[in-house]
């Protein structure tokens, strides 16, 4: 039912529109074209408010005359404001005609009727100042329905979103956002990006209120977390038309981490195998060469002694090709993590390398959480190493009798762990328990000035060396996750600490 309000100062004009609203009949077009029918309109409810109630009256329609118009103009200007974007229309009956009324007067009012009143021409004013209303009405509940499924849709996207005003006020976010900054929806909304408490605020500024969205990189945000894990975001804006001159920003933040890890692992992986290849090329040609020589040389001069030379060339090329696959394969992040005792994984590396000049001492057991074949890899090729740097010669004369290196494995004690954190080199030394392992021998050691150097990969100071040992080491640690501290031993050694490890101390 619509309600017209009549604001009429003529009691005698708004007693007779009154009556007039309450027994009005229209003539609508018959459906079957057999002339007119007639349409009750007691639907029309008339309001007629007294002094001080116009404020807090509901009603469609505002039938004014003069006098009241100008004494109502502001009030009946604010419950029109109030409405948009639902049209709630004002007629004036004037005295005077509509072409001779000023400006101003257009600014309150949709429809002029001139008195005395043509009801015919006020019936049909009415009729299409109402459709006007009922339109308006019906569009804005589409509109609010709209909007209620695009916001259902913005708070359920898994992305982070974003709205800010031109001077990068924030107008709406999804929970997503709110996570991705580390803070209560609640705050966030209202605030400003710049004075969001993360690194990327400038960033995300720049980029949300930039008119052409970039086309490289650039539009990629770091975050830094608080648990110390960075996260990468792609931003891509548009702007939102609004209802008045300011348009609004929308940002959609699309995770790329795990997008930009599997780059950087891809690239790792075709640097190792460029590195496979030119060291296959490289490092087999000689004894290649040399086997292929005496081989020659052999048959033509029946010297069959040469064939010794050519059974160690063809030994070394096995001894590369071996190596040279272990450290192709040693990048692979496929690990099947399980607890694997320290003690054990020791042994079967010391049974699968030439320890006859050395010795092995498992300190402390423990279980590791790693993958049982790349701990037992990473063994080998730490005992291997041991032997062939430190057997034959040693920084401790006394350390080793009869060119005997010595080997310590063992769990990480917690004095170690501090020592670790009070140096600032690892963040993952936790409180809560053991987080790491040591390998250590009492050979020469390694120098300060080499230590940067042998984890690369083809780095080697020993004759016969592949230079692959200690590479294959550091990415089977990286794999796992784990940092590597190259220290010296008590006995001047070498001694490789692993940390970020879940350990357990057996007791």
């Amino acid at each position: 039912m619509n309600t017209i309000c009549l604001l009429l100062d003529h009691e005698e004009n708004r007693r007779l529109l009154a009556d007039h609203f309450r027994n009005l009949t229209s003539r609508e077009p018959a459906t079957d074209g057999s002339g007119t029918a007639a349409r009750d309109h007691s639907e029309f409810e008339i309001a007629i408010p007294e002094p001080g109630e116009l404020a807090d009256l509901r009603f469609d329609l505002a039938i004014v005359d003069g006098p009241a118009f100008v004494r109502h103009r502001e009030e009946l200007a604010r419950k029109k404001a109030a409405e948009t974007p639902v049209f709630l229309p004002h007629l004036l009956l004037s005295r005077g005609e509509a072409d001779e009324l000023p400006d101003w007067v257009w600014e309150d009012v949709d429809e002029i009727v001139e008195t005395p009143v043509d009801t015919t021409t006020l019936d049909h004013r009415i009729d299409n100042l109402l459709k006007r209303r009922g339109l308006s009405t019906q569009l804005d509940v589409e509109r609010e329905r709209s909007e209620q499924r695009f916001h259902a849709l913005f708070e359920a996207a898994p992305d982070p979103v974003v709205v800010v005003t031109p001077d990068g006020e924030i107008t709406d976010a999804n929970q997503s956002f709110a996570n991705l900054v580390e803070c209560d929806l609640d705050d966030v909304l209202g605030e400003r990006i710049t004075n969001l408490a993360t690194s990327a605020k400038e960033t995300v500024e720049r980029l949300l209120l930039e008119v052409e969205p970039p086309d490289d990189d650039s539009g990629t945000v770091r975050w830094d977390r608080s648990d110390g894990e960075p996260r990468f975001t792609e931003l891509r804006a548009e702007a939102i038309d609004g209802l008045g001159d300011s348009v609004e920003r929308i940002g959609i933040l699309r995770d790329v981490t795990l997008r930009r890890q599997q780059k950087r692992e891809l690239v790792e992986k075709t640097e190792r195998l460029d590195a496979f290849a030119g060291t296959v090329a490289h490092d087999l040609r000689n004894p290649l060469s040399v086997a292929r020589g005496n081989l020659e040389l052999a048959s033509e001069t029946g010297e069959y002694d040469r064939l010794e030379t050519v059974e160690a060339s063809l030994a070394r090329m096995s001894q590369l090709i071996d190596e040279l696959l272990t450290f192709a394969r040693s990048g692979d992040d496929d690990v099947d993590i399980e607890p694997v005792s320290l003690r054990e994984a020791a042994a079967t590396a010391w049974d699968h390398v030439e320890t006859e000049r050395a010795t092995l001492d498992v300190v402390t057991d423990g279980e590791i959480h790693t993958d049982h074949s790349r701990l037992v890899e990473l063994f080998e090729n730490l005992f291997r190493n041991a032997v062939e740097h430190g057997a034959s010669t040693s920084k401790q004369p006394d350390a080793s009798p009869d060119d005997t290196v010595r080997i310590r494995v063992g769990v990480l004690e917690p004095d170690v762990l501090a020592r670790a954190r009070g140096g600032g080199t690892d963040q993952s030394v936790r409180d809560d328990g053991p987080v790491g392992f040591f390998v250590e021998d009492d050979g020469p050691g390694i120098p300060d000035a080499k230590r940067s150097e042998v984890f690369e990969s083809g780095f080697t100071t020993a004759a016969g060396g592949t230079g692959f040992g200690l590479a294959i080491v550091k990415q089977i640690a990286s794999v796992h996750g784990w940092s590597i501290q190259l220290t010296e031993s008590d006995d001047g050694g070498a001694r490789f600490e692993f940390l970020g490890v879940d350990a357990e101390i057996e007791e």
